[in-house]
Protein backbone atom coordinates (compact mmCIF):
# COMPACT_ATOMS: atom_id res chain seq x y z
CA UNK A 1 0.00 0.00 0.00
CA UNK A 2 1.49 3.56 -0.54
CA UNK A 3 0.14 7.30 0.33
CA UNK A 4 -2.10 7.29 -2.66
CA UNK A 5 -3.73 3.83 -1.30
CA UNK A 6 -4.31 4.73 2.28
CA UNK A 7 -6.06 7.95 0.77
CA UNK A 8 -7.91 6.37 -1.77
CA UNK A 9 -9.46 3.71 0.77
CA UNK A 10 -9.87 6.17 4.08
CA UNK A 11 -11.14 9.21 2.57
CA UNK A 12 -12.69 10.50 5.86
CA UNK A 13 -9.50 10.70 7.12
CA UNK A 14 -6.33 12.90 7.08
CA UNK A 15 -2.81 11.55 5.93
CA UNK A 16 0.09 13.91 7.15
CA UNK A 17 3.33 13.79 7.83
CA UNK A 18 4.94 11.50 11.02
CA UNK A 19 4.37 14.14 13.93
CA UNK A 20 7.20 14.54 15.70
CA UNK A 21 9.74 11.26 15.72
CA UNK A 22 6.88 9.15 14.56
CA UNK A 23 5.74 6.03 16.03
CA UNK A 24 8.85 3.80 15.59
CA UNK A 25 12.49 4.22 15.44
CA UNK A 26 13.47 3.34 11.44
CA UNK A 27 10.63 3.65 10.48
CA UNK A 28 9.50 6.42 8.15
CA UNK A 29 5.99 7.08 7.35
CA UNK A 30 2.44 8.62 7.59
CA UNK A 31 0.43 10.23 10.68
CA UNK A 32 -3.48 9.74 9.94
CA UNK A 33 -6.01 11.79 12.04
CA UNK A 34 -9.35 12.54 11.89
CA UNK A 35 -10.89 15.58 10.81
CA UNK A 36 -10.37 17.21 13.97
CA UNK A 37 -6.18 16.40 14.35
CA UNK A 38 -6.26 13.29 16.67
CA UNK A 39 -4.00 10.51 15.58
CA UNK A 40 -5.92 7.69 14.03
CA UNK A 41 -3.07 5.55 13.55
CA UNK A 42 0.75 5.56 11.78
CA UNK A 43 1.07 4.04 8.78
CA UNK A 44 4.92 3.60 8.23
CA UNK A 45 7.92 1.62 5.66
CA UNK A 46 11.33 1.09 7.63
CA UNK A 47 13.87 3.50 6.91
CA UNK A 48 14.88 3.35 2.62
CA UNK A 49 11.78 0.56 1.69
CA UNK A 50 9.52 3.04 0.75
CA UNK A 51 6.89 4.63 -0.48
CA UNK A 52 5.48 0.87 0.36
CA UNK A 53 3.41 1.06 3.66
CA UNK A 54 4.72 -2.31 5.65
CA UNK A 55 3.40 -1.28 9.30
CA UNK A 56 0.51 0.12 10.84
CA UNK A 57 0.98 1.17 14.37
CA UNK A 58 -2.39 2.38 16.96
CA UNK A 59 -2.68 3.13 20.74
CA UNK A 60 -6.39 4.42 20.01
CA UNK A 61 -8.84 2.04 21.51
CA UNK A 62 -11.11 2.13 19.01
CA UNK A 63 -9.28 -0.34 16.66
CA UNK A 64 -8.89 -3.55 17.80
CA UNK A 65 -8.69 -7.05 16.34
CA UNK A 66 -12.25 -9.24 15.17
CA UNK A 67 -11.76 -10.72 18.75
CA UNK A 68 -12.18 -7.35 20.77
CA UNK A 69 -8.33 -7.03 21.88
CA UNK A 70 -6.51 -3.71 20.97
CA UNK A 71 -4.77 -1.02 23.42
CA UNK A 72 -6.37 -0.79 26.86
CA UNK A 73 -7.00 -4.58 26.96
CA UNK A 74 -5.71 -6.25 30.14
CA UNK A 75 -3.29 -9.16 29.65
CA UNK A 76 -5.61 -11.15 31.11
CA UNK A 77 -8.81 -10.66 29.15
CA UNK A 78 -6.15 -10.82 26.22
CA UNK A 79 -4.81 -14.21 27.50
CA UNK A 80 -8.73 -15.20 27.98
CA UNK A 81 -9.12 -14.87 23.94
CA UNK A 82 -6.10 -16.32 22.66
CA UNK A 83 -4.33 -18.36 25.38
CA UNK A 84 -1.02 -18.01 27.17
CA UNK A 85 0.86 -15.03 26.83
CA UNK A 86 4.85 -14.46 26.84
CA UNK A 87 6.24 -11.42 27.36
CA UNK A 88 9.62 -10.49 25.53
CA UNK A 89 12.00 -7.14 24.80
CA UNK A 90 15.46 -6.70 23.98
CA UNK A 91 17.67 -3.75 24.95
CA UNK A 92 18.84 -4.00 21.62
CA UNK A 93 15.16 -3.51 19.99
CA UNK A 94 14.48 -0.13 21.98
CA UNK A 95 13.13 -1.81 25.07
CA UNK A 96 9.86 -2.74 23.38
CA UNK A 97 8.20 -4.54 25.43
CA UNK A 98 5.79 -7.32 23.70
CA UNK A 99 3.21 -10.04 24.25
CA UNK A 100 2.25 -12.79 22.15
CA UNK A 101 -0.07 -15.31 22.51
CA UNK A 102 -0.47 -19.10 21.56
CA UNK A 103 -3.89 -18.51 19.20
CA UNK A 104 -2.56 -14.91 18.63
CA UNK A 105 -3.36 -13.59 15.15
CA UNK A 106 -0.55 -13.53 12.35
CA UNK A 107 0.77 -10.39 11.47
CA UNK A 108 -0.05 -8.59 14.69
CA UNK A 109 1.67 -7.43 17.50
CA UNK A 110 0.32 -6.33 21.04
CA UNK A 111 2.91 -3.50 22.95
CA UNK A 112 2.79 -3.42 26.38
CA UNK A 113 5.07 -0.57 27.01
CA UNK A 114 8.70 -0.21 27.62
CA UNK A 115 11.36 -2.92 29.07
CA UNK A 116 9.41 -4.78 31.83
CA UNK A 117 6.34 -2.22 32.04
CA UNK A 118 4.37 -5.43 32.49
CA UNK A 119 6.56 -8.65 32.35
CA UNK A 120 8.21 -9.91 35.51
CA UNK A 121 11.81 -10.60 33.94
CA UNK A 122 14.79 -12.53 35.62
CA UNK A 123 17.52 -9.81 34.47
CA UNK A 124 17.05 -6.26 32.43
CA UNK A 125 20.02 -7.08 29.95
CA UNK A 126 19.95 -8.54 26.35
CA UNK A 127 17.28 -10.35 25.23
CA UNK A 128 14.29 -11.26 27.78
CA UNK A 129 11.16 -13.32 28.06
CA UNK A 130 8.70 -14.61 30.68
CA UNK A 131 5.21 -16.09 31.43
CA UNK A 132 5.38 -13.97 34.64
CA UNK A 133 2.98 -10.92 34.32
CA UNK A 134 0.66 -8.30 35.93
CA UNK A 135 -2.34 -9.58 34.26
CA UNK A 136 -4.17 -6.43 34.97
CA UNK A 137 -1.11 -4.87 33.14
CA UNK A 138 -2.88 -3.05 29.25
CA UNK A 139 -1.96 -3.44 25.91
CA UNK A 140 -0.66 -0.01 24.79
CA UNK A 141 -0.72 -0.64 21.21
CA UNK A 142 -1.13 -2.88 17.78
CA UNK A 143 1.06 -3.22 15.38
CA UNK A 144 -0.38 -5.01 12.24
CA UNK A 145 3.08 -5.95 9.77
CA UNK A 146 2.25 -6.70 6.18
CA UNK A 147 5.23 -8.63 6.04
CA UNK A 148 6.55 -11.23 8.37
CA UNK A 149 7.44 -10.77 11.64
Amino acid sequence: MTRDDLEAALPDLVVGPYEDQGALADTEGLTVTDTEGNVEFYAMAVVGEGPRLQIFMTDNARYQTDAGVGPGTELAVAASVYGPATLSYSVEGESREYASFVAGPANIEFRTGTGGDAGIYATEEGYNETQDYEPSAPIQSIEIYSFDC
